[in-house]
């Protein structure tokens, strides 16, 4: 980055890595966040997906999603989930489940290609991340 004037990481955490490892100005470091598109939920998704699941409509429900499941932190959630056995925790993406001997209240759910049923049947949305410099 030495003849850059300017250079866009999208998290402080990008920033603070770049300063630190190229010794460059973080004055001239601009932040732009990762953008998305915010989905309107339509109406009675919750209730088709958490039907679609087997999952009670007063149940709490905790979704991760993430692929790279160790630098992600699912270890994390699915002890979590052990000690709340209360919660259920919706994994989503791409791993080994077997490795993670998991609780009969987690439920893997594989690779997704559209997550907002599953964000739409869940309550809260956990990602215990190790390492991200800016998740998806």
């Amino acid at each position: 980055p030495d003849g850059a004037r300017r250079i866009v990481a999208n998290s402080r955490m990008v920033r603070d890595e770049i300063v630190a490892g190229y010794d460059y100005p973080a004055e001239r470091i601009d932040i732009v966040p990762n953008g998305f598109d915010a989905p309107i939920v339509p109406p009675g998704l919750r209730e088709l997906r958490r039907g679609e699941l087997g999952i009670a409509t007063d149940a709490f429900v905790a979704l991760f999603a993430g692929s790279g499941w160790e630098r992600k932190g699912l270890r994390f959630a699915v002890e979590a989930a052990r000690q709340l056995p209360g919660v259920l925790l919706l994994a989503a993406g791409k791993g080994a489940p077997l490795s993670l001997r998991a609780p009969a209240n987690v439920r893997f759910l594989g690779p997704r290609a559209d997550l907002q049923p599953d964000f739409a049947a869940a309550d809260v949305f956990i990602l215990p991340t190790v390492y991200d410099p800016f998740s998806n």
